[in-house]
């Protein structure tokens, strides 16, 4: 127990010292913390070793839900009425174009077929954590960042759905089961998800009758993450996807105040949540792992980055969305740790002969894709005029 406290304050002490420095370099708070990560992981001083980021994966976890809690409280009915269609069309056909890309150049360079399937469908995803954190940074407000949080909350879903089927045939190729249950698998997963977090997000709202206090109403919130971490870790399914949803429920069945005095409550509780997340990804991040992904490994990564960024366009083209959503929503997209490797994980034991390949593509490609992302995503957003306020916001000033 001594030193795993003792490595959360190593934590949080570096991600103090490294944010520091990317303030006055002007770049990215995300920046440092991930910096901060790389150089107290194994890859460099190992001061956090494997056997401690394991230990640590709880935390992980919990920074996940509060990012995808707040990702869903966005979502009020008006705001899905003003927005329409629109993320949900860009979405299908930015993900099925991704998605087919990546699959196809994979088999053309002979890759196994159910191995280009999975890379494909987890090529499609795109993880909130460091979208999330650079909006809230730079409180930024306006079309291009409420399709961003559209995109990427819809997302999930195709992406759930893609793995899913992409998963059952790899299983039924390699003959670990032909049960037909694996291709039901993705629609239970999704109905279980609406299901849980619509009877959570429901029972938060009303946790506000019986609850007075702001402390007692900020532990309640942790209870209801736990909580729901707990019972998707028992029925096997996404908490990602669950903690949308619960924030999408909650925020459309509670009165406006107890909204405010919640959302409030969770802005302050999650920075050190985000410190912790950003600081570990940093620190997972292998970078021996680069030289080994192959011609495999850079496909993926090319084949990613332009399907990302094509299909995104090709979709915003297709519902007559303004330029500057057409030009800069795509390259916002392609941060990629949280659910991909989560993905390829659970991938792995479809794939025995390419399990391994199968992993070391997807974590070293996060390593590229997440160093980039953030300073893609505020190039957009200040290209697009969205970034309210350069100063950030007083939370991350403490940090």
């Amino acid at each position: 127990m001594t030193h795993l406290l003792y490595s959360i304050s190593i934590i949080l002490f570096a991600g103090i010292l490294c944010n520091e420095i990317a303030k006055r370099l002007h770049l990215p708070a995300i920046i440092g913390y991930l910096i901060a990560g790389i150089l107290i992981g194994p890859s460099f001083l190992n001061w956090i070793n494997s056997s401690i980021l394991l230990e640590l994966e709880t935390f992980v976890s919990m920074a996940l839900a509060f990012i995808s809690f707040s990702v869903g409280s966005e979502f009020k009915l008006k705001f899905i009425k003003k927005m329409g269609i629109k993320p949900l069309v860009i979405t299908l056909i930015s993900s099925f174009f991704t998605f087919f890309i990546v699959t196809g150049l994979l088999v053309l360079v002979n890759a196994n077929f159910s191995l280009a399937l999975i890379l494909g469908a987890i090529a499609s995803s795109t993880a909130p954590p460091a979208i999330m954190m650079i909006i809230k940074e730079y409180k930024a407000r306006g079309p291009l960042t409420d399709m961003m949080l559209s995109v990427i909350a819809i997302g999930d879903v195709v992406s759930i759905l893609l793995f899913g089927f992409a998963f059952a045939f790899a299983q039924n190729e390699t003959h670990l089961t032909s049960d037909l249950f694996v291709w039901i698998e993705p629609f239970r997963e999704i109905i279980l998800s609406l299901l849980i977090g619509s009877i959570l997000g429901l029972l938060l709202g009303r946790c506000e009758r019986l609850i007075k206090s702001d402390m007692e109403m900020a532990i309640c919130i942790i209870a209801f993450l736990f909580l729901m971490m707990g019972v998707c870790e028992y029925l096997n399914i996404s908490s990602l996807l669950v903690a949308i949803i619960m924030g999408f429920a909650f925020v459309n069945t509670t009165p406006n105040k107890v909204i405010h005095k919640i959302i409030h409550l969770t802005d302050i509780l999650t920075p050190p949540l985000f410190i912790l997340f950003f600081i570990l990804s940093g620190a997972s991040l292998d970078f021996t792992l680069l030289p080994e992904i192959g011609l495999y490994g850079i496909i993926f990564i090319f084949a990613r980055t332009i399907g990302k960024i094509i299909g995104t366009s090709m979709g915003a083209k297709t519902m007559k969305c303004d330029r500057t959503i057409t030009k800069y929503l795509g390259p916002s997209l392609l941060s990629q740790t949280g659910i991909a490797i989560g993905l390829a994980l659970v991938a792995a034991e479809a794939l025995p002969k390419d399990g391994q390949e199968l992993q070391a593509i997807v974590v070293a490609s996060s390593v590229l894709f997440d160093m980039a992302s953030p300073f893609l995503v505020r190039f957009c957003l200040r290209r697009a005029n969205e970034i309210g306020n350069e100063k950030k916001q007083k939370w991350f000033k403490r940090a």
